[in-house]
């Protein structure tokens, strides 16, 4: 039996069809094409979950005393979120099997590093916006 012969698309392999085709003198390239199949299908899980990650976290948004101003508060779940898909991502585009998804991963690792300033940026400004309505609101500066 030669590998034209062989049921791949039964999927009904039996093990003295793998002697026949005399498997075992393949045996390291069936190994690395096993490994390297699943280290991609690991890219891909992770990669989808991280971005499930994203689009299920609520950034809390909550009203700034009587007004009707909002902010965002919880930095620091989000932070923590942000920091672990940063470090997951990193790992990601690193790995000697990312080839496969090298645009998903750099498009998305873009996305987080973007989200991050973005992030920092607001927490920023709404620090300084805080601070000053604290000073603007004071009723000496009203007068």
């Amino acid at each position: 039996m030669n590998a034209t012969e062989f049921p791949f698309e039964t999927r009904k392999y039996t093990l003295g069809a793998l002697i026949r085709l005399d498997v075992a003198k393949s045996q390291d390239m069936i190994v690395n094409i096993s490994v390297t199949a699943t280290q991609e299908y690991n890219i891909f899980a992770q990669l989808d979950a991280l971005k499930n990650t994203w689009y299920k976290l609520d950034f809390d948004v909550v009203n700034h005393k009587t007004r009707d101003t909002f902010k965002i508060v919880g930095f620091d779940k989000i932070t923590q979120v942000l920091d672990e898909s940063l470090s997951t991502i990193n790992v990601m585009a690193s790995s000697r099997y990312v080839k496969r998804y090298q645009k998903e991963v750099e498009d998305f690792q873009y996305i987080l590093n973007l989200i991050s300033d973005c992030l920092e940026q607001w927490r920023e400004a709404q620090r300084g916006w805080i601070y000053l309505e604290n000073i603007f609101s004071s009723q000496d500066i009203k007068k």
